[in-house]
């Protein structure tokens, strides 16, 4: 998926240099605080430069951030397309990081975990789920448009994004 720093809407925060010192809204213990300690630290930034504000509930993540209330977050999308058409600023977006040789840098990566005792026991059953689970990827990556309705009826995605919602694709 895709996760975006954002300002929030009234900062005067408009590219990464303006975020030393400053409060990031993320959810500790998460991809999504993973992918801000790695963005700041792509960015050259220490540790202490910056502050992290722990708001697990992407919701009132989204609402803190555009009632200025931090001056920035990281959010996932559909909620950070959603902060910005409400005025928040993006600062990154992990779909578009590029290392120093300008080759494209995925940070939020999915894993799939089993128990050592589920692989045992229930192998072809796992094995089953696994193709399933590639052939959908495959099958939404190869022609996404294809499965925008199925996406809006199994997801959150506001209705005033419907249209507009950038289609996801996955990686091998």
């Amino acid at each position: 998926g895709r996760f975006v720093l954002l300002a929030s809407p009234n900062s005067d925060i408009t590219d990464m240099t303006g975020l030393k010192g400053q409060t990031i809204a993320i959810g500790n213990n998460t991809i999504i605080q993973y992918i801000g300690d790695k963005v700041c630290e792509m960015n050259g930034f220490a540790e202490s430069d910056i502050v992290t504000d722990n708001i697990p509930d992407l919701a009132l993540r989204l609402e803190t951030l555009l009632a200025d209330g931090v001056p920035a977050a990281i959010l996932p999308d559909p909620l950070a397309t959603v902060a910005v058409l409400n005025g928040a600023v993006p600062l990154v977006d992990d779909t578009q990081l590029k290392d120093e040789q300008g080759k494209p840098v995925n940070l939020s990566q999915s894993v799939v975990i089993f128990r050592q005792e589920s692989i045992e026991q229930k192998a072809d059953a796992i094995s089953l789920a696994m193709q399933a689970y590639n052939e959908a990827k495959n099958k939404i990556t190869n022609d996404p448009e294809s499965y925008r309705g199925a996406l809006l009826e199994f997801t959150s995605i506001p209705e005033n994004l419907a249209a507009t919602y950038d289609m996801p694709t996955y990686t091998a």
